[in-house]
C-alpha cells in the first residue's frame, strides 16, 4: 500500500477531532473537512444516486470507503434512517471506552451542518447545500426505532446541540431510549465536564492570548483525566473575537509549553491564571463574536469551525459575572483622556494642529471604548492596525467619516503620539513602547494608503479613492520579477569570490552566518554551505521558523507570505554581500553598525532593506513594508551609540532578538522561543500553514493577466525558467530553456523528462484563470495540444502552473525568468537541483519525510510516520540509487534531446 492511501496524523501534531491513539484526536470517519452526507428526501435510490455518493465518498485509514453501495443505497431509500444509522454508527465506532471525548469531538465538526448553525446557518449557505433533514424528525424516529445507534446520537445532541430546546428534547428522548437500549459506556461521563483551571499567555500590549482551559469529568470520573480545549483569542477584530480553537488530551505538557514560551519570551509574553469568570466572560464574547461574523478582516481558523460547538458546551459547565465582557465608560472620562493627552509632551511634539490632534485623539479614544471593551487607553500593534482600517472606512459605525489620503499620514502622526503616551502611561517597557511607534512609522504608503499589520496578514487598506492607489495590491503579481532581480544580485555576490583571508575573512565569514545546520518543518538538515544560493535560503529560513509554514509555495499571493518570502530573499543576498565582502565596504558598513550596538540580525535587516532599495526602488509595491521597517532601523543605526551619550539601538539584548521584527508575541505552543515584542509573521500561531496549498491557476492568472508585458517573446525567441517543486525541503528545480512556440502539450513532455516523471498521471496547466490540459484526460480543459507557450507567458516574471498526478498532487512553478531573442529552438537544461521525487510515494510532504529519513535514518523512528517510513523507505532508496541529492545535468539533457518543438 502507498503512503498516500494510509491515514496520517496531522503535520503539526495537533488534535483533529476526538482523542485516539497517543492522544490524537480523531473526526468521524465519514467526514472530510468538517462536512458530512446528508441525504433529502429528492435523491432516490436508483444505482446512478448511489455511484454519485460512492464517487465523493471519504474513505478509512485502510483507503476502503466508510459506507458500502449496499449501505448508501438504504440511506437513500430512508434518509432519516440512513442519517441516524450512519451518523450514531459512527459515534460508536470512534468512542468505544469509557471517556466521551472522542464521541464530543469527533461529532462537533458534523453538527453544525446537520443544526444549520454557525456558518452553515440558512441565510449564509446556498439553499442546495443545506440538510433538508429537521433534526424533529430524527428525534421522532429515534423513538420510534430504539437502537443504539439512535440513542447514540440523542445523548450527543443533549449534550452539544446548540439550541437549548433541542437538548432538552434530545435529552428526554436519550432518557426513554436508555431504558430500552444498552448506553454506551461512556454515557454515564457525558455531560459532567467541569473546569478545574485556566491558564494564558498574552503578549505585553494585550493584543492576543491563548487560553488553556482544563476540564475534568468530576470525582467519579477521575481515572479519566484531563482534557482541555485551547482558544487563540484576539482583540482586534474589532473586539474579541477566538481566531483558532482546537483540543488538547495532554493538558499538563500544553500548560508546560505555556509557561515556557513566556519564560522565553524576554518579557514579550506574560503567562497568568485569570480569574475562571473573566476567562469565561471573554471566550463566550469572542465566540459569539466569531459565529456572527463581526471579524472584519480575516476569517477564523478552520480548527475553529470544527470544534466551537464543543467549545460552546463547555462555556455552558461554568458561569461568568454579571456584566460579560467590556464595560463602555462615561462620555466625562473619555473626554478628560483626549484633554490630558492634548496637553501631554508626546502631543506638543507633534507639527499638526490642535484642532486635528483633539479630533484624531477623539476618534481613537472612540474606538477603544466601542470596540475595545471600554479599554481606549490599551495600545498594541494590532488594536493599530485594526483602528487605522477603521478610519480608513474598511468598517466604522455611520457617522464617522472616512479619513481620506490627504488625512491618512496626520492621522498617523497623531496615532503614533498616543500609542507612545498611552504605552508609557501604563507602564509598558520603552522598548514596547519603541516597538509600537515602528508600526505607525511604517504606516502610510506612497499614495496615502495605509498600510495594516497584524500579526496575521499585512494588508494595504483604503479603497482607492481620494488619492490613495490601493497599497500593496500588486505585491504578490511583482513577487516572481522581484525574486528573479534578487537571485540575479546574489549570483553576482556569489561569483564574485570572498575578499580577503585569514582571521579576518573568517571573523566576517562567521558573522555573515555562524550556522551549517537549519531545522526546517521539524527536520533537520546538516551540512548546509553558504556559498550554495539554495542552502543560503535554508539556513536563513532555519533562522526565521516563523516563516516556515508561509513558504511552501515560492510564488505566494497571500500578503503575508510575499513579505516573508521577499524577507528572506533580501536577508540571504545580505548575508551574501556580507560573507563575500561585496559590493566592497559593506563589511566595513556591518561593523559600523555593531559597534552602534546593534545585534547581527538587526544589522542584516538594514543591509536587506538597503538592498531591496537598490534592486526594486523604495516605492516598490509589497517590498514597502520591509523597506519601511529597516529603514527605521537604519536611521536608529545612524543615531550616536549609547557609549557617546546617545539611545542607542538595542531591542533588549536577548541575544537572538530581532527586536520589532523577532517573533511571535503572544507565546504560540509551538514553543519557537519568542524575543522581542511583536511581530507581524507569527503572533499566536502555531506554526502550521492555514490554505498555504491551493490551486494555482487564479495566482498565475492575477500575475499574468495584470502584468505589462516587456518586449516580449518573437517566433525565433526561447524563455529561460526556472521550474520549482512547489513545497520540497531543499528545494527541487530545474533551469530550462524551452523555445516560445512549443506547445504546452510538448513542455508537459519536457517537465517529465526534466524531473524523471514516468507520465503514469494526469495533469494540468494553468494561466489566465484557464486550465489546460488533454480534454481527453480531463474534463474543463483548454486543449494544451492548441496552446504554445507564448499564449500563456509573455514577460519576465510570469508564472505558469503544472500540477502531476491529482492524487500526489505535485505542483510546480514555472517562472520566466529571461526572454532570449535568438533561442536555438530546442530543450535545454542549464542546472538544477537534487533529483526528481519517486513516482506515488505520497506527494511532496511525505517526500520531503522520506528523504529525511534516508539521509539521517534516525529520522524514520522518530517521525510521526515511522510506520509509513519502515514500509516505504526500502523501495524508495532502490528508486533513489545515487540518493535523493543526485543531479546530473548532462542526463537531463540526454533526456530531453527527445522533447520534439513545433
Amino acid at each position: 500500500m502507498s503512503p498516500k492511501s494510509k491515514g496520517r496524523k496531522r503535520k503539526d501534531g495537533r488534535p483533529g477531532g476526538g482523542r485516539g491513539q497517543g492522544g490524537e484526536v480523531r473526526r468521524l470517519p465519514f467526514v472530510t473537512d468538517g462536512d458530512v452526507t446528508v441525504p433529502t428526501d429528492d435523491d432516490e435510490a436508483g444505482p446512478a444516486a448511489v455511484a454519485a455518493f460512492m464517487a465523493d465518498m471519504p474513505v478509512t485509514d485502510d483507503g476502503e470507503p466508510v459506507m458500502s453501495a449496499e449501505e448508501v443505497a438504504q440511506m437513500l431509500a430512508d434518509p432519516v434512517g440512513g442519517l441516524i444509522q450512519s451518523l450514531g454508527g459512527a459515534i460508536l465506532d470512534v468512542a468505544g471506552g469509557p471517556d466521551p471525548l472522542e464521541a464530543e469531538a469527533s461529532s462537533a465538526s458534523v453538527l453544525p451542518r446537520l443544526l444549520q448553525v454557525g456558518r452553515y446557518q440558512p441565510e449564509r449557505v446556498a439553499a442546495d447545500d443545506q440538510p433538508g433533514l429537521p433534526v424533529a424528525d430524527v428525534l421522532d424516529r429515534c423513538v420510534a426505532d430504539p437502537t443504539p445507534e439512535a440513542l447514540a446520537l440523542a445523548l450527543i445532541l443533549a449534550e452539544l446541540a446548540t439550541d437549548a430546546g433541542l437538548r432538552e428534547r434530545a435529552g428526554a428522548v436519550a432518557a426513554q431510549l436508555r431504558t430500552r437500549v444498552e448506553p454506551p459506556a461512556w454515557a454515564p461521563a457525558l455531560g459532567r465536564a467541569r473546569l478545574v483551571g485556566a491558564w494564558e499567555t498574552t503578549d505585553v500590549y494585550g493584543d492576543q492570548a491563548n487560553v488553556l482551559c482544563a476540564f475534568d469529568r468530576g470525582p467519579l470520573f477521575g481515572a479519566l483525566g484531563l482534557h482541555g480545549l485551547v482558544f487563540l483569542v484576539d482583540f482586534n477584530g474589532p473586539g474579541v473575537w477566538i481566531k483558532d480553537l482546537y483540543p488538547v488530551t495532554e493538558v499538563e505538557a500544553a500548560r508546560a509549553e505555556l509557561r515556557t514560551a513566556a519564560a522565553e519570551s524576554g518579557g514579550a509574553v506574560h503567562f497568568v491564571e485569570p480569574p475562571r469568570e473573566e476567562v469565561h466572560d471573554v471566550l463566550a464574547a469572542g465566540l459569539a463574536a466569531s459565529l456572527a461574523g463581526q471579524v472584519r478582516l480575516v476569517e477564523p481558523d478552520e480548527d475553529f469551525w470544527d470544534t466551537w460547538v464543543l467549545a460552546a458546551a463547555r462555556l455552558r459547565s461554568f458561569a461568568g459575572t454579571a456584566e460579560g465582557w467590556g464595560h463602555s465608560r462615561p462620555d466625562t472620562e473619555l473626554e478628560r483622556l483626549v484633554t490630558e493627552f492634548c496637553r501631554s509632551a508626546e502631543a506638543a511634539e507633534l507639527d499638526v494642529p490642535a484642532d486635528l490632534v483633539e479630533r484624531y485623539a477623539r476618534l481613537v479614544v472612540r474606538y477603544g471604548n466601542e470596540a475595545d471593551g471600554g479599554r481606549p487607553l490599551r495600545v498594541g500593534p494590532g488594536k493599530t492596525v485594526s483602528f487605522l482600517a477603521w478610519a480608513a472606512g474598511t468598517f466604522h459605525p455611520e457617522g464617522i467619516a472616512s479619513i481620506t489620503g490627504a488625512e491618512r499620514p496626520t492621522l498617523v502622526a497623531v496615532v503614533g503620539a498616543w500609542n507612545a503616551w498611552a504605552g508609557r502611561r501604563a507602564g509598558l517597557p520603552e522598548d514596547a513602547v519603541e516597538a509600537l511607534q515602528l508600526v505607525t512609522d511604517i504606516g502610510i504608503g506612497p499614495g496615502g494608503e495605509i498600510l495594516a499589520l497584524d500579526g496575521a496578514a499585512v494588508a494595504a487598506v483604503g479603497d482607492g479613492a481620494d488619492g490613495a492607489d490601493g497599497g500593496d495590491a500588486d505585491g504578490p503579481d511583482e513577487l516572481p520579477a522581484a525574486l528573479a532581480r534578487i537571485a540575479e544580485e546574489l549570483a553576482r555576490a556569489q561569483r564574485s569570490g570572498s575578499r580577503g583571508g585569514g582571521a579576518a575573512a573568517a571573523e566576517r565569514r562567521r558573522f555573515a552566518m555562524p550556522y551549517r545546520r537549519a531545522v526546517i518543518d521539524g527536520v533537520r538538515y546538516d551540512g548546509l554551505d553558504p556559498e550554495d544560493e539554495d542552502d543560503l535560503q535554508m539556513l536563513v529560513l532555519g533562522e526565521y521558523p516563523e516563516y516556515q509554514p508561509l513558504l511552501e509555495d515560492p510564488y505566494p499571493s497571500e500578503p503575508l507570505a510575499v513579505g516573508a518570502t521577499l524577507h528572506v530573499s533580501l536577508l540571504a543576498l545580505a548575508v551574501a554581500r556580507v560573507w563575500h565582502d561585496h559590493p566592497a565596504g559593506t563589511w566595513a558598513e556591518a561593523q559600523r553598525l555593531l559597534g552602534l550596538g546593534l545585534e547581527r540580525r538587526d544589522v542584516l535587516e538594514i543591509l536587506a532593506a538597503r538592498a531591496g532599495e537598490q534592486i526594486l526602488g523604495p516605492s516598490s509595491s509589497g517590498l514597502g513594508l520591509l523597506v519601511r521597517r529597516a529603514t527605521m532601523l537604519s536611521e536608529i543605526g545612524d543615531r550616536p551609540s549609547a557609549a557617546d551619550g546617545g539611545r542607542g539601538a538595542s531591542r533588549g539584548g536577548t541575544g537572538r532578538s530581532g527586536g520589532w521584527w523577532a517573533s511571535g508575541s503572544t507565546g504560540s505552543l509551538a514553543g519557537t522561543g519568542a524575543r522581542g515584542y511583536w511581530a507581524p509573521s507569527s503572533t499566536g500561531s502555531r506554526g502550521r500553514a492555514s490554505g498555504a496549498r491551493k490551486q494555482a491557476s487564479g495566482r498565475a492568472a492575477s500575475r499574468n493577466d495584470r502584468r505589462v508585458a516587456g518586449p516580449g517573446a518573437g517566433p525565433t525567441s526561447s524563455f529561460r525558467v526556472r521550474v520549482d517543486i512547489v513545497g520540497a525541503r531543499p528545494p527541487i528545480w530545474r533551469r530550462l530553456v524551452l523555445p516560445a512556440t512549443m506547445t504546452l502539450a510538448e513542455v508537459h513532455l519536457a517537465l517529465q523528462l526534466a524531473f524523471g516523471w514516468t507520465d503514469s498521471h494526469l495533469h494540468t496547466f494553468s494561466a489566465g484563470y484557464v486550465d489546460y490540459g488533454n480534454p481527453g484526460d480531463v474534463d474543463g480543459v483548454e486543449d494544451e495540444h492548441d496552446v504554445r507557450l507564448r499564449d500563456v507567458l509573455a514577460a519576465v516574471g510570469d508564472v505558469l502552473a503544472y500540477e502531476y498526478d491529482f492524487g500526489d498532487s505535485w505542483q510546480h512553478r514555472v517562472v520566466v525568468e529571461e526572454i532570449l531573442p535568438d533561442g536555438e529552438g530546442t530543450v535545454r537544461c542549464l542546472g538544477g537541483r537534487r533529483a526528481g521525487p519517486p513516482e506515488d510515494c505520497g506527494g511532496i510532504w511525505m517526500y520531503n519525510e522520506i528523504v529525511a529519513a534516508l539521509e539521517d535514518p534516525r529520522r524514520a523512528a522518530s517521525s510521526d510516520l515511522s510506520e509509513d517510513l519502515e514500509e516505504v523507505l526500502p523501495e524508495m532508496a532502490e528508486m533513489l540509487p545515487y540518493g535523493p541529492a543526485h543531479f546530473d545535468r548532462e542526463m537531463v539533457n540526454d533526456r530531453l534531446r527527445r522533447v520534439p518543438v513545433s
